[in-house]
């Protein structure tokens, strides 16, 4: 059977006897026969409601449709902008192989490090190329913790012994035995022998007294040597010491005035300081050195009576350093010498300064 449509208000149809004995109108349409021929009427205002925005808008469809009906359906729904919400990866076809391999294309494997996909059972290692470490500077075999290391609480570390900040001990008088520390590595050890003593003034006035030497160790190990006191108006001689990286020669008392009415002789200083001064024009005495400084006393000034006193020499210096030190020390420290005595029409020198030693102890290299 063949149709042909034309524009208008009526689809005539011809068909051959073959066509079934009843023929039924559908929607928008009417069948009727005459003389052996079926003609079909189409409702074209109809058909034109069918084919209007309002039909065809999307917006409008509320029911299902056959995906078939539909030309842009499989754009519209692999459209990315249309997909909102959260969507879990084991709803994901394959996520799992292929973030596996992501993971696997990105890594790098570094200086000394390898890398091992394996696709199928889905487990990537990484390896240490490099070498163990056998010898260290040439030595072998397992290495134990020494001089002060410790790793008790998981970490290398000085011990609580070595990490013990630097003690000191002074010593001003007298002699005794000094005990090293417990965990003590090295000693510095600094040393002032005593000053000599000033002489006086007048007629036959008394000299200065010798300064005692400070020493430490035994032979000594250390000492400062001796200061001299001053003669009459000649001033003292400085100690000599010996046995430490630094000796410094004690410093000489200036010498007493030929002159009436003038100053005495200064001791001379050490390096702590403090000498005692001349004694004042017109027979003042002498003045004495500190405590503990190793410088000498002065002489006594001059009144009608020359000569006036001299100074005291100051007492030898020592610094050293002592590595693994010994457990005892014997040690001394040297006494103030004495001051020179009044003469006729004259005053007495000043005594000069006793001497000292400062031990400092170091716990760590």
């Amino acid at each position: 059977m063949r149709l042909k449509l034309t524009r208008g208000h009526a689809l005539k149809l011809r068909a051959s006897t073959r066509i079934p004995a009843q023929i039924v109108g559908g929607t928008a349409t009417t069948v009727t026969r005459a003389n052996g021929v079926y003609t079909i009427d189409v409702d074209t205002t109809e058909v034109a409601d069918l084919l209007s925005p309002t039909v065809l808008n999307r917006a409008n469809h509320t029911g299902q449709q056959l995906a078939s009906t539909i030309s842009d359906l499989a754009t519209e729904i692999l459209a990315r902008s249309k997909h909102t919400g959260t969507q879990t990866a084991s709803t994901i076809s394959d996520f799992s192989e292929a973030t596996d391999d992501r993971v696997a294309a990105l890594l790098v494997a570094g200086t000394n490090i390898s890398l091992s996909y394996n696709d199928g059972s889905g487990s990537l290692t990484i390896n240490n190329t490099q070498a163990p470490v056998t010898s260290i500077a040439g030595n072998t075999g397992a290495f134990t913790l020494a001089n002060g290391i410790d790793n008790s609480t998981n970490q290398i570390q000085l011990t609580a012994a070595r990490r013990t900040l630097p003690t000191t001990q002074v010593f001003t008088s007298g002699s005794g035995t000094y005990t090293t520390p417990a965990n003590c590595l090295w000693i510095e050890v600094e040393l002032v022998g005593g000053g000599g003593g000033g002489a006086g003034s007048g007629t036959t006035p008394g000299n200065g007294g010798s300064g005692g030497a400070t020493t430490w160790g035994t032979g000594p190990l250390l000492s400062s040597g001796t200061a001299s006191g001053a003669t009459g108006s000649t001033g003292g001689a400085g100690g000599t010491p010996s046995g430490g990286f630094v000796n410094k020669t004690g410093g000489t008392g200036s010498n007493g005035s030929g002159a009436n009415t003038t100053i005495g002789g200064f001791g001379a200083n050490s390096p702590y300081g403090g000498a005692g001064a001349g004694g004042a024009p017109g027979g003042g005495a002498g003045v004495a050195a500190a405590a503990n400084s190793g410088s000498g006393g002065g002489g006594a000034g001059v009144n009608a009576t020359v000569n006036g006193g001299g100074g005291g020499g100051a007492g030898g210096f020592v610094r050293a350093i002592i590595n693994s030190p010994s457990a005892t020390y014997a040690y001394a420290v040297g006494a103030a010498g004495a001051a020179g005595t009044t003469g006729t029409g004259g005053a007495a020198g000043g005594a000069g300064g006793s001497g000292f030693i400062q031990v400092t102890e170091h716990y760590g290299s």
